[in-house]
């Protein structure tokens, strides 16, 4: 899997969003696999807030669609 980028300069938000992007791009996520923002936040201990702005960025390029019941998966 990939790393989890820890650059100090980025926003919490930036990180878990190229991460995120990092294993949707090489294929550790694959199509139609369901994301919950439980799952993401208790993997990355981060807000629930930067999960969203994370997720929001990443569907607004096509590489997750949104879900009933709170969650995304990936395209």
């Amino acid at each position: 899997m990939a790393e989890k980028l820890q650059d100090s300069y980025l926003a919490a938000h930036d990180q878990l969003y190229r991460t995120l992007r990092m294993r949707i791009m090489y294929g550790e996520m694959r199509p139609g696999q369901a994301i919950t923002l439980r799952g993401v936040d208790d993997e990355f201990s981060g807000a629930v807030t930067s999960v969203r702005v994370a997720w929001r960025r990443l569907a607004g390029e096509g590489a997750l669609s949104v879900v009933g019941g709170g969650g995304v998966q990936t395209t």
